[in-house]
């Protein structure tokens, strides 16, 4: 009772449930709903404790307290948090200052005994008493969709795609044709989703959709159908995309290689794919081994070309290093060997 209505039916489809009865003891003050909490307006907290921590169909509830406001006008409200696992799938306020949550099957419920309309086309009223404290629905059971969601690479590095397919079927196993398909991915554990693409269902039932994943990173991906009057809504099994960051190419050149004291060389670094982010470095050594930043910068269009003097003869070694972004690897170029002498060749 505690669930979502849609979550609510086919839990209460399972056990044949044709009616529901509810005594919820109810005043006005103030304008004002209040609670005598003899009936389910105070059950519901037994409810929470009773089915705290339990598991059904792979989703796991539990039902947090918290404190909200301060001094006199503090109150506290009730959260409800699915997951699977050490996957969060939802985080929702259940109960607050004003009661029970119309988005909970409890709440809807209740609410048809102090409001002006009673129950939705899932459960009908069919008797009130006198006082309005008992209530009791008739539930109108919904046919079930199966839909599915499958990545053609559960693995993929940027700025690969990822080809998105699946199938919706009625509970005949039939496939529903021209239906659309919510196609949704979530970068912070399922607390919100972000659509990625609208698509419609053909002949077969099936839908595909080719995406590009907007960065580096863990993704959840799930398919999402609202459902039609005489269907519930339905969501496919989540599933785990991770997309790599990466690897992109840095090339370094400097003309000329032979050079005297105090010439002017042309360091040309170039990156692929030609990006307009992160940061360049061109470093020096007298060994190979150490190095010591000499240009910093940013490319433009994947290039940096400046210009640098050597004031000392010798050998030098030369590299241009990239600090990479959200989406790229860092990268090092091959190191070019520059010959400085006293004199200009």
């Amino acid at each position: 009772f505690l669930s979502d209505r849609m979550v609510s039916l086919p839990i209460l489809k399972r056990y044949n449930v044709s009616h529901i009865a509810l005594l919820v003891t109810w005043y006005m003050r103030d304008n004002t709903v209040r609670f005598y909490g003899f009936g389910e307006d105070s059950k519901w907290y037994w409810m929470a404790r009773i089915s705290n921590g339990s598991t059904l169909d792979g989703e796991t509830v539990h039902y947090y307290s918290r404190r909200v406001g301060e001094g006199e006008n503090a109150y506290t409200v009730y959260d409800r948090v699915l997951s699977v696992g050490d996957r969060k799938l939802s985080n929702k306020t259940i109960v607050d200052n004003a009661g029970v949550s119309n988005s909970t099957l409890l709440g809807l419920l209740m609410s048809g005994a102090y409001s002006k309309t009673a129950g939705d086309e899932y459960f009908r009223p069919v008797f009130t008493s006198s006082n309005r404290f008992v209530l009791l629905y008739e539930v109108k059971y919904l046919e079930r969709a199966n839909l599915t969601l499958k990545l053609a690479s559960l693995n993929v590095t940027y700025p690969e795609q990822v080809e998105m397919m699946g199938i919706l079927k009625d509970e005949k196993l039939q496939p529903m044709v021209n239906q659309t398909i919510h196609l949704q991915y979530s970068e912070d554990k399922g607390a919100s989703w972000i659509t990625i693409k609208d698509v419609s269902t053909i002949e077969n039932g099936s839908y595909k959709y080719l995406w590009s994943p907007p960065t580096a990173g863990d993704y959840l991906v799930r398919a999402r159908w609202d459902g039609i009057r005489d269907r519930y809504s339905s969501v496919s099994l989540t599933q785990n995309l991770t997309v790599l960051k990466g690897t992109p190419t840095v090339k370094l050149a400097v003309e000329p290689t032979v050079v005297g004291v105090n010439q002017n060389v042309s360091i040309d670094v170039r990156i692929y794919p030609p990006l307009s982010a992160g940061t360049v470095n061109i470093e020096v050594s007298n060994d190979n081994r150490t190095w010591v930043p000499t240009i910093v910068g940013e490319p433009a269009k994947g290039l940096f070309t400046p210009k640098w003097r050597f004031d000392a003869p010798g050998i030098y070694y030369v590299r241009a290093s990239w600090t990479g972004t959200k989406e790229y690897n860092p990268m090092k170029s091959k190191v070019v060997v520059v010959t400085v002498s006293e004199k200009v060749p």
